[in-house]
């Protein structure tokens, strides 16, 4: 029987990994210090298993965007049937794309450098206070010596940062030759890349046209619940001064069809 996987699974299975790799990590760095002890070769093996799980685990989490992609992608391809049936000169809520415009290569990457460098600013902080709180933790919790608890808690910190900066700008393509902007009602599609942020589990909060140091930018904030309550993320694109007025008429229509459908 062929066995069948989803996003919810795959997450968990990776979870699983990450926590196993966690719990045998301490233990792992207690023995290789004991070296040239041969409790040492122990803590070598410990180490290499650490690895092993969180590769795993990192495989597990590809994995899981993977498939979610491709329900993305499911549901793209009703939406886009759907959209067959309008009448394209129809004016009204039920048109499905509400505008579209390109961004050329030069001006996309400047935006993905000032998006990295904002989405490194917010992580830092996120990190900082694992690292804060994750310290004191384990000195009472593992009973451990404030220098050990430093370095694990760093080391989780940094871990933490860059396992979720990549998974914040893996939704971004590298955009080269120019990005393809496409706005609907419930997701972006960016030269392929979808980005939803309206459907079942998603809704939109705020809609808002920033001007960041010199770059214009269409921020979408939307939430969504999870089992400590909801969350939510910023979804910025940009666009030129000539192509504002394009966006000026897509804030509006996301702004007056979508916030009242939480």
């Amino acid at each position: 029987m062929q066995e069948k996987s989803t996003p919810a699974f795959a997450r968990i299975t990776g979870a699983i990994l990450l926590l196993l790799g966690i719990i045998v990590f301490p233990l792992a760095v207690g023995l290789l210090l004991t070296l040239p002890a041969s409790t040492g070769i122990w803590g070598l093996m410990l180490l290499v298993s650490c690895i092993f799980f969180w590769k795993s685990a990192y495989d597990k989490f590809n994995q899981a965007k993977l498939l979610a992609d491709r329900l993305d992608r499911a549901i793209l391809a009703k939406y886009i049937e759907g959209n067959k049936k309008v009448d394209p000169q129809a004016q009204n809520e039920e048109r499905i794309v509400l505008g579209e415009w390109k961004i050329d290569g030069i001006q996309w990457k400047k935006f993905i450098e000032w998006e990295s460098k904002e989405q490194k600013a917010n992580i830092f902080g996120e990190a900082f206070w694992v690292l804060v709180l994750g310290t004191p933790l384990l000195i009472f919790t593992r009973a451990t010596s404030w220098v050990m608890a430093l370095i694990f808690s760093g080391f989780f910190a940094v871990l933490y940062g860059l396992i979720k900066f990549r998974f914040v700008m893996k939704g971004f393509p590298k955009g080269n030759e120019g990005v393809s902007i496409v706005l609907t009602k419930h997701f972006a599609d960016l030269s392929g890349h979808i980005i939803f942020y309206h459907d079942g589990r998603k809704w939109v909060e705020q809609v808002e046209i920033k001007n960041c140091e010199g770059l214009l930018v269409l921020e979408i904030v939307y939430a969504w619940t999870t089992r400590r309550g909801p969350t939510s993320h910023e979804l910025r694109l940009p666009f030129s001064e000539e192509q504002r007025p394009t966006v000026q008429k897509i804030a509006d229509q996301l702004k007056q069809s979508l916030f009242q459908n939480k």
